[in-house]
């Protein structure tokens, strides 16, 4: 008996040892493309090809895959919208990319620029958030591109604004707050954004003198936010000023890569306890991305960004403008590229006005 349980323990501890390993982040990260296409963000010869899909920002819920534009939208379609696809596979032909379901949210359509999808680990919070790139002294024109936007899941029709002043409608205190934190610069764009259950971490991308100057950047500033009674007792989101959190350089990585690189994407991944990044790059209507990963610990310590590779060792390359990323289960992240107006080509397709590239990618 006294064997047999000896043989219990070490079983059980075994077991345990392999699961845990399973969720640990390797010193080697490594990815494969398993599925690429096309999402359809509207009917073709809309504006006769005036207005082009954008879609810079994505998140699985459910059956659903949310998407947000970049770019304004001709009503009554929004910029926020949703595709299904059924038991939430996307690689092969659960995706239904043909039939596009716009929320019609009046917040979400005094919005402008959207960048980027997340949602808390605890599946409390929805986030959305603008590019935060542009502001108008004593106008309003311009404050739809300060919002940082959260709803609970499934509750679009409940969204809040996060980061006002008293009776502001938009985020422009939060804008303020990371303007401080940047030192005063007076133009920069938000284009990450992650969530932990007690932190939101913003990735900015760019920051200068004005939008035709400036340096493309992989900054990263991180703010502690909380659930809030709200008018009516409803809920919302406090959050308080964010701090700097650290600045990666990655250009002598691997001799492979393109500079410069700036940061297009963050997403927190519970599992591990990490961080996977995204850094795209634009030379002209050359276009490309790359993943990068950090464990949690690694980035309160200094530590480096892990380019993603192929079995082979090679930089794992997309031949897209990657914007946004979210899993799909713990080994997938569904990535959507904005090409501006690029038409790129994903085997013979060539990408029409109307449509999203995006690609499905497995990692270890």
């Amino acid at each position: 008996m006294k064997k047999y349980s000896i043989w219990l323990l070490f079983a059980l501890t075994a077991l345990l040892s392999t699961q845990c390993r399973t969720t640990q982040l390797r010193s080697t990260p490594v990815g494969r493309i398993i599925n690429e296409g096309f999402i359809t963000c509207f009917e073709a010869g809309l504006a006769e090809g005036k207005t082009w899909c954008e879609a810079s920002a994505v998140l699985a819920q459910g059956e659903r895959l949310y998407l947000a534009n970049d770019k304004d939208m001709p009503a009554p379609r929004s910029s926020v919208f949703y595709v299904r696809w059924p038991k939430g596979d996307t690689t092969r032909t659960g995706l239904d990319p043909s039939s596009p379901i716009y929320l019609d949210q009046p917040v979400l359509r005094t919005a402008h620029k959207f960048e980027e999808f997340t949602q808390s680990p605890n599946q409390k919070w929805t986030f959305l958030t603008t590019a935060f790139d542009r502001v108008k002294p004593g106008s309003t024109d311009f404050d739809g591109y300060n919002m940082l936007l959260a709803w609970h899941p499934g509750q679009e029709g409940d969204v809040r604004i996060v980061g006002t002043a008293k009776g502001g409608v938009a985020s422009l205190e939060l804008r303020k707050q990371i303007q401080q934190t940047l030192g005063g610069s007076p133009y920069f764009k938000i284009e990450g954004l992650a969530a932990t259950n007690t932190h939101l971490w913003f990735g900015v991308r760019e920051q200068g003198e004005h939008y035709e100057k400036f340096d493309y950047r992989i900054t990263l500033l991180k703010a502690k936010y909380r659930s809030a009674e709200g008018p009516g007792g409803g809920r919302g989101v406090m959050i308080d000023k964010p701090v700097f959190v650290r600045n990666f350089e990655v250009g002598d990585v691997d001799a492979a890569l393109p500079k410069p690189l700036a940061i297009s994407s963050i997403e927190y991944d519970p599992y591990r306890e990490c961080f996977w990044i995204l850094t795209s790059f634009e030379q002209g209507t050359t276009i490309g991305a790359y993943i990068w990963v950090i464990s949690e610990k690694a980035m309160q310590t200094n530590g480096d960004l892990q380019l993603v590779r192929t079995q082979d060792g090679k930089p794992l390359t997309f031949t897209h403008k990657a914007e946004d990323m979210t899993f799909t289960d713990r080994n997938t992240l569904f990535i959507i590229h904005d090409d501006d107006r690029v038409r790129t080509r994903i085997g013979q397709r060539e990408r029409q006005p109307n449509q999203a590239a995006y690609s499905v990618v497995k990692v270890n």
